[in-house]
């Protein structure tokens, strides 16, 4: 495997665990707190959900980036998708 093809399962593994993470370590306790405390607000519920998950979808970004990427004869990474 070349380091183009670890980079790529790098960010979707970094993507995966940012994600499950922010869940159960950030929004949960959140949400929680938020329904104890009888201030529950939905827009407030789905702003943080969007602001801990919005690197999450950066990185399956950049995954879908280096998918674009091959090997060159020279051995250096082209695009293999022209515009």
């Amino acid at each position: 495997m070349s380091a183009l093809h670890f980079a790529l399962a790098g960010s979707i593994l970094v993507a995966i665990g940012h994600s499950v993470l922010s869940e159960k370590l950030h929004l949960r306790p959140l949400r929680r707190s938020a329904r104890t405390r009888g201030t529950e607000d939905e827009t407030w519920i789905r702003l943080s959900t969007l602001m801990y998950h919005f690197p999450s979808l950066l990185w399956i970004v950049l995954a879908i980036a280096l998918m674009q990427l091959g090997p060159s004869a020279t051995g250096t990474p082209q695009i293999l998708i022209r515009c």
